[in-house]
């Protein structure tokens, strides 16, 4: 129905948006209030190997599944560095 396609339009902008604000963030390294500030060590290697995996992951797939999986992505790497963080504590 035209209700589900407009509703599928805007879900697929509203999570390419998210996507595009995560990766910015991530890429630019804007510090959040309550985040600390990560060592510099290996971060640009953890980067482009995240990217490499994003661009892997989402070759040949819609804009949906692949904000998708860049939002799993970043999720990871945040992960990753808050262990990165613990650990050094």
């Amino acid at each position: 129905s035209a209700a589900f396609h407009a509703t599928t339009q805007a879900v697929e902008r509203v999570a390419g948006d998210a996507a595009a604000a995560l990766i910015l963030i991530e890429e630019l390294r804007v510090e959040l209030p309550g985040e600390a500030t990560v060592p510099a060590a290996g971060v640009l290697d953890r980067d482009s190997k995240a990217a490499e995996e994003d661009e892997r992951r989402a070759a040949g797939i819609p804009a949906v599944e692949a904000a998708a999986i860049a939002v799993e992505i970043a999720v990871d790497h945040q992960k990753a560095e808050q262990a990165e963080e613990d650990s050094l504590r």
